[in-house]
């Protein structure tokens, strides 16, 4: 289940506006989720050695939404989520949300 109890005011604004979507974020990561990386993605796991398996660990799991970002589509958003994968790495994982699935943007190991 997502935290979301660290959003700024400019965030909050977003939460209201993208609501649904953060709801969807944290309950509907069952095991039919879609999760599909970007190639910029894929690039990035292979050179920062992060599995496909360690992002939807965190995706299932718990995390902690740590910023929201209008996307450059339309009536889209970029979240940034954190959380530790199974062998307690901190990941922070950028994602877009969908109908069908989440967009992976990037992953990379947190510095925090």
């Amino acid at each position: 289940m997502a935290n979301f109890s660290a959003l700024s005011k400019k965030t909050t604004i977003l939460f209201t506006e993208w609501q649904s979507h953060l709801i969807e974020l944290s309950t509907n990561l069952g095991t039919d989720l879609v999760i599909t990386p970007s190639k910029h993605a894929e690039e990035k796991y292979i050179e920062r050695s992060i599995k496909t398996g360690q992002i939807q660990y965190i995706l299932r799991n718990k995390f902690n939404l740590k910023h929201i970002q209008r996307s450059t589509r339309l009536n889209c958003f970029k979240f940034r989520v954190i959380g530790n994968d199974f062998d307690n790495k901190k990941i922070e994982i950028v994602i877009i949300p969908g109908k069908k699935g989440y967009k992976i943007i990037t992953a990379f190991y947190s510095k925090n």
